[in-house]
């Protein structure tokens, strides 16, 4: 898969999805009114139609919505729409793990230090019980470490951006350690096929 192909599909569906939500919000209103249909009931149902339409679309351009930007070791991000910008400092990422592919990829990203970010949570057994995966990477990491506190931030939203923003916190953060879950999807990223 070249990820910047499947970016230019993921591109163009989105706005088909987003053109086809609003003819039929044209449609829904404009049949009312070619009709000449005036009972309640009809204008109501057409108007909780509109409101589930204005719905799909905001919900559609929240799950897709990734903006990052690096600099001077700094790599700040905002996810969705309604999100802050969230921070992380690149030479304190401790390990980068990813759990499935294409646009339900999550990236968790574990770190030594929270800095400024309300997102990163301090890890927990029930983290490790839940992606089992990462759990020798990250006990590996512990043992080096063992006083340190180690905070985690799971990428949800982003669609196939996260692919590109993955193989940038490849790049950026050359001191942290990746699962092979990880690895497989950094070379999806810089276009190597996966057997």
């Amino acid at each position: 898969m070249d990820i910047n192909k499947a970016l230019r599909v993921e591109k163009k569906k989105n706005i088909r999805f987003y053109i086809y939500m609003c003819i039929l919000a044209i449609i829904i209103p404009g049949s009312l009114w070619a009709t000449s249909i005036i009972d309640g009931f009809f204008i109501g149902y057409a108007i909780i139609m509109e409101l589930l339409i204005i719905l799909v679309i905001l919900k559609r351009i929240d799950s897709f919505k990734l903006e990052y930007k690096y600099l001077n070791n700094k790599l700040t991000f905002k996810t969705g729409l309604f999100n802050k910008k969230n921070l992380i400092l690149c030479d304190q990422v401790a390990l980068i793990h990813t759990q499935g592919i294409e646009e339900d990829m999550k990236v968790i990203v574990i770190s030594t230090i929270k800095f400024r970010n309300s997102r990163f949570k301090p890890v927990v057994e029930g983290l490790l019980r839940k992606y089992p995966k990462m759990r020798d990477e990250y006990k590996k990491i512990k043992n080096v470490n063992p006083d340190k506190v180690f905070y985690y931030l799971i990428l949800k939203k982003g669609g196939l951006k996260k692919y590109t923003m993955l193989g940038d916190l490849f790049t950026y953060c050359a001191r942290s350690s990746y699962t092979d879950e990880a690895i497989q999807n950094i070379k999806i990223s810089r276009g190597y096929t996966i057997d």
